[in-house]
């Protein structure tokens, strides 16, 4: 196996030294001191685990054990004098690339230069169970209250499994398709054609706002800043806090319901608003159209759920072909086995939550996991 030095910081560095670890090489990856010291003890870059190298002598002797990726303040020539390594990449001159692309071409490169794995060395892969059962917990705890979960994986995937904000958004837009189509076929048959139809146009404005604001939100996500697209997740996470704890009070049906004109305008709008947000965190937005459905419209409960899954499909649809192509859509891609396996357990869960629905009384659960949110709202903000 070759041990390689990643020179600079940032989402590249990070990117290539995930893929180059993972492929069974020894990695270091180098910081300038001024950036280093801020750094936790332990952290996880792209999924990996990483610790901060505080003398040379615990550089060398991390890079013998390899169970994480040492990150290390050191000059580049102190570092490169006593680790000898077989290459050293200044992932600064790659910092216009998306991250996965530049850690696939490294990777090439190596591979090209004769710079493999030595026979015996192990790919590091990641363990099936982690994400499998994370995705069947926060399904299951989301079906509880009549949500998919989505809120609460997006600050899983970047916490817990190092994905990129931009990579979880597109990951957690894929998980949750497959959560909102599983749900709504089991749904469908609980509820009378008529009552659906009934709800038709209100669903149809619902739906067309969803698609306008999540196609303008796919944009937003695609082009704004790191820092600004950290800072308005974190508060759009936040505002979800707010009225997941709120859920609890939700009437089971509004006594004056908005009909004609003004209510398929009301309708539009809130969709448009719906949608956006749908696309920035990557959630289907139950949480804000199944209140839309009760509070505007007059629909039970219940069938306010169904109906949200409905218009949520297309949403997440639209918001999926506006990020392909993209860096974040390219990662998630990368990342399918944790992207599939979180997938199943989140629509296990889900299914498993939905049929558990009251065990645990609505309003404490729901302040339980607004605090939750909220504390990952913040740590989101901060970036």
């Amino acid at each position: 196996m070759a041990t390689v030095v990643i020179s600079g910081n940032g989402e590249v560095g990070a990117a290539i030294a995930s893929v180059l670890y993972r492929a069974g090489h020894r990695v270091v990856l180098q910081r300038d001191p001024e950036h280093a010291s801020g750094c936790e003890d332990h952290a996880r870059l792209e999924g990996v685990l990483a610790k901060r190298a505080r003398r040379l002598d615990d550089l060398v002797r991390m890079v013998r054990c390899g169970r994480a990726i040492p990150i290390a303040a050191e000059p580049l020539e102190r570092i490169v004098q006593a680790l000898q390594p077989q290459l050293v990449v200044d992932a600064r001159a790659l910092a216009g690339e998306a991250p996965q692309r530049a850690a696939q071409a490294v990777l090439r490169r190596m591979a090209e230069q004769g710079l493999e794995p030595a026979r015996g060395a192990r790919p590091v892969r990641d363990a099936a169970w982690k994400p499998l059962g994370t995705g069947a917990l926060i399904g299951y705890v989301g079906g509880l209250i009549g949500l998919g979960g989505a809120e609460f994986r997006l600050p899983a995937l970047v916490g817990w499994f190092g994905v990129r904000l931009r990579a979880a958004i597109a990951a957690n837009l894929l998980i949750s398709l497959a959560t909102v189509v599983c749900a709504l076929a089991a749904r469908l048959a609980q509820h009378e054609p008529g009552a659906l139809a009934a709800f038709a146009w209100p669903a149809a404005m619902l739906a067309a706002g969803s698609i306008a604001g999540a196609y303008a939100g796919a944009s937003i996500a695609a082009q704004v800043g790191r820092r600004a697209l950290h800072r308005i997740v974190g508060t759009l996470l936040g505002a979800l806090a707010v009225l997941i704890a709120l859920h609890g009070a939700l009437p089971s049906s509004a006594s004056a319901p908005l009909g004609g004109v003004a209510g398929l305008a009301a309708g539009a709008a809130v969709g448009a608003l719906i949608g956006l947000v749908s696309s920035l965190l990557g959630v289907a937005g139950g949480e804000l159209l199944i209140p839309s459905f009760v509070l505007l419209f007059g629909a039970e409960l219940k069938l306010a759920g169904t109906l949200s899954l409905a218009v949520s499909t297309p949403t997440i649809l639209v918001a999926l072909w506006r990020l392909r192509g993209s860096s974040g859509w390219i990662e998630a891609l990368e990342r399918r086995a944790l992207v599939g396996w979180m997938a199943a357990g989140s629509v296990l869960g889900a299914l498993a939550g939905s049929l558990s629905f009251g065990a645990v009384p609505s309003a404490v659960l729901s302040l339980i996991l607004a605090a939750i949110l909220a504390a990952s709202a913040i740590k989101l903000y901060r970036g």
